[in-house]
Parts: C-alpha cells; structure tokens; sequence
C-alpha cells in the first residue's frame, strides 16, 4: 500500500485510483506488484509483500520504503470502474462443458436478442438512446478492442517484403494510430449525445451505424456476446485477510452480493471458470473510501487457503491480472459447481501436445454442438 496523499503525486493525477500496477527501484533492491491506496499509512511510505520482492539486499527485508530512501516509481496501469463486458469464445466453450446445454443456448439467445432490441431503440427513443449509448460509448472508450485494431491494420498492411522487426513496428504504430482515431471519434460521438443532438441528424446516425456495426461483426465473428451485468476488474489478494476462502469482495459501482461467476484470459480449462460468493465487508470498503469512485474498481479475493486464489484461474496472479465478472443471477444459477483447478505442473512436451490436440476435438465438437 502507499499513503493516500502521496497518491495524486505518483499518478500524475488529482483523482487518484485504487490500485496501481508498478515497478519499485531503489539502492535495496527490485520490486514489482500492484499497490493499494491505504488511509493509515504515514506520509512518504510504501509498504510491500514480500512476495513482490524480485532483488534485494537484507534491508529492504522490511518491507517499508520511506522518504530517506531514493526510490524510482514506474508506473504500468490503474484500476478504473468496471464497465459492462463480453462473453467470448473460450468463456462459452467452457461453461457449455460445465453447464447444461439447453438453458445456456436459451440464456445466450436471450441475451442476442436484448442488445438487438436494444440497438433498435438507440435509433428510436433519443432518451433511451441517450443512456444506452452513455453506457457503451464509455465502455467502448475503456476497452478498445486491440483485435479490432490489429484487423484493422492487417486489412490495409500487404505482405510487404520488408524486414519482420521493421514490420512489427510498423503495425503496433498503426494499431496504437488506430485506437486512438477511435477513442476520439467515440469521445467526439458522446459529447454529441449529451448536447442534445437529435437522432435524426445525418452524421450522428452514420457515425452510430458504424460503431453498431463494428460491434456487430465482433458479435458474429468473435462470439463477443454481450453481457450487462459483467466487467473486468483487477484483482487484489485480501491485505487484512478478513475474507474466508470462498469469498471475495466486489468494487465496481454496483453493489455485488451473492454467487458470482470468476474467471480470467486466456479460459481453457473446466476450472478456469469458478463460482465464488461476493460478500460487503466494511473493512475493506475503508481503502475504496480514499479513492476517486470512478477509479476504485477492484476485486478482492481471500489471503486464505493453500494455493492463491488467483493462481486457480489458467495460473493467474496479483501482479496487475484483470478477472471477468460476472453478477447476472440467470447465468449464475446456470453455473453447476467448481471444477478442480488446473495443475500448475508442466507436462512432458509431447504428452501436451497430444492432450492438447485431443482438447481442441472436444472443443471443436462442444461448438457444433452449442
């Protein structure tokens, strides 16, 4: 954690997060995690786990860092709220290998049909319109696709016959190029919306269809279904370890409480999806009461148990990892049980390539029949 004060200072930012992702590089030694913005720490301080440690002499074995130190802060990434996310394709494959097919065929089917209801209306009722696209817009401003981007880049780009670093470069300029062209042109979208702009208007209209239809193709090309009551969020381990093993607590501008579904990128085992019971926890909400609301999204999970609660989803970790959440009580109750985790052993190379294979089948299989 760091002292709250010290926050808008580090971030560059007056409305400070709850979590930053950063690299700590001082004379003692080499650290790299995620901090939590804490109310009680003295002024100048970080405290880090042990197990952020990557160099280090004997005396950064306290832990504490002060301001008699000289201490480099790199900072990668930040919390932000959470916003509505997707269902994609591994997410699906696994939960119709742990769900019963039919009522999850009828939930996705639902679900398809909601948002083309609701793409119907945005054009139809400028009120409702004016809160959906609120709601996207901003979603879409926080998660740009970097697949889109790279579609976008590889549809333009040839197979040219330069150099492969030369053309690497050349395509990550074009993607971040992309993204951010985007980003303005969705900024620029909103800003209409929430000036009063008629839906009848030409250019809005034209510029609504063709971030409808992006979405759209994303839909029937990349199984990215819609989910309302999702998001992704940065996890946490417990500071106080006031949280039992099967439980977590959910920071995303919503009030989550109850059985919840967890998982986390990439998804391609039976217990990389798991069910996990969302509990409110007034000693944690005191380090989300410090920050800036719109950047406290967060989930924590418990410091009890065995193995990591993070390490259960595909080996994931504390180290900045974002887990896909999901609240939406008729997918939750879907949901059978909790599968045995994967093994964080490696298995012999060819044996894998084998299982592998034979997975992919089955996977394949799962598909046609879905």
């Amino acid at each position: 954690g760091w002292k709250k004060d010290e926050c808008a200072e580090m971030t560059g930012d007056a409305e400070y997060p709850l979590l930053i992702q950063c690299r700590i590089i001082c004379a003692r030694g080499l650290a790299k995690g995620v901090l939590i913005a804490h109310p009680h720490l003295a002024s100048d301080t970080i405290v880090i786990r042990k197990s952020m440690l990557k160099l280090s002499n004997q005396r950064i074995e306290q832990r504490v860092l002060d301001s008699a130190m000289s201490v480099q802060l790199e900072i990668n990434s930040t919390s932000s709220l959470g916003v509505s996310s997707t269902l994609n394709t591994h997410f699906a494959i696994i939960l119709s290998q742990i769900c019963a097919v039919e009522p999850l065929k009828n939930y996705l089917t639902q679900q398809l049909v909601s948002y083309f209801e609701c793409i119907q209306q945005i054009f139809k009722n400028e009120q409702f319109a004016f809160e959906r696209l609120r709601r996207i817009l901003l979603s879409f401003r926080s998660t740009v696709d970097e697949d889109d981007a790279q579609s976008s880049v590889d549809g333009r780009s040839g197979s040219g016959s330069g150099g492969a670093s030369g053309e690497e470069s050349q395509k990550r300029q074009e993607r971040e190029s992309f993204m951010e062209q985007h980003t303005r042109e969705v900024s620029k979208l909103l800003d209409m919306v929430l000036a009063g702009q008629k839906m009848s208007d030409p250019y809005l209209r034209q510029s609504l269809s063709k971030i409808i239809h992006r979405n759209v193709n994303k839909l029937l090309y990349k199984t990215q279904i819609p989910i309302e009551d999702s998001c992704y969020l940065m996890g946490v381990a417990d500071p106080l370890s006031v949280l039992e093993e099967d439980q977590v607590f959910v920071v995303c501008g919503r009030k989550v409480v109850g059985d919840i579904l967890i998982s986390r990128n990439p998804c391609q085992h039976p217990g990389d999806v798991r069910k996990y019971r969302a509990v409110s926890c007034a000693e944690l909400q005191q380090f989300v009461g410090v920050c800036n609301r719109r950047k406290s999204g967060a989930i924590f999970f418990s410091a009890k148990g065995k193995r990591a609660a993070a390490d259960l989803f595909a080996n994931g970790d504390y180290d900045g990892d974002l887990f896909w959440i999901c609240f939406d009580p008729d997918l939750v109750n879907i949901f059978a049980c909790n599968h045995e985790a994967a093994s964080t052993t490696f298995a012999d190379p060819d044996t894998w390539q084998q299982q592998h294979a034979h997975q992919q089948q089955q996977q394949q299989q799962q598909v046609k029949q879905v």
